[in-house]
């Protein structure tokens, strides 16, 4: 997630205001920007002091984060204001910050899967019992990571494979693989098994 200091608050003031003087500039000015139908347009109070609206509007899109895949809501709308017709300052301007954005403040990294009780709180557990329920996906996917076939244990004929998966990711995190505890490359070798399986894809490294 982007972060706003009180210098990055400022400079988004200085620029911004003589677009959003009233609420109609506003409204014109975000939905020419972000789209008609983007819900965090929903969220923001029109009305106010450009002082403050300004501010408040850019917690909202950053808290709102991605407009599209790869687009933070912010610095969509920044890149919009620097298309149009503004003046060579106010593009310098507008890259600096862009950059700063861009740069300073990049991405959250995703945590790395140490445990089986992450696995189990983030219901990974349970998509490996959903996902592969079946001996020839339960192998397929050991077979990637090379677990070894002698301590794998008998697939379930009948019910749930999560008491399976439950063995396996306990094994996994006391270190039967070669590489140690490595969860981890488990789910990676599920996202890139099953590609359009969002859990997966959502955790993989």
């Amino acid at each position: 997630m982007l972060k706003l200091d009180s210098s990055i608050i400022q400079e988004l003031v200085e620029i911004l205001t003589p677009y959003m003087i009233n609420d109609r500039d506003r409204h014109s000015l975000l939905i020419a920007a972000l789209g008609n139908n983007a819900t965090v347009l929903q969220q923001i109070t029109w009305s106010g002091a450009v002082a403050t609206f300004i501010p408040d509007m850019a917690y909202k899109l950053v808290s709102y984060g991605e407009i599209a895949p790869g687009k933070q809501a912010l610095w969509v709308l920044l890149d919009y204001v620097r298309s149009q017709r503004v003046g060579l300052d106010v593009q310098q301007r507008i890259d600096k910050l862009l950059d700063r954005l861009t740069v300073s403040h990049p991405p959250d990294p995703q945590p790395v899967i140490k445990n089986l009780q992450f696995l189990i709180k983030n219901k990974i557990l349970q998509e490996f019992a959903t996902t592969c329920n079946n001996q020839e996906n339960a192998d397929m996917l050991l077979d990637t990571i090379d677990f070894p076939g002698h301590l794998r244990p008998m697939f379930p004929q009948t019910g749930t494979a999560l008491g399976y998966w439950q063995s396996i990711c306990r094994q996994i995190q006391n270190g039967v693989l070669p590489g140690g505890n490595d969860l981890q490359l488990l789910v990676d070798a599920a996202a890139e098994i099953f590609p359009a399986n969002s859990i997966f894809q959502q955790y993989r490294s």
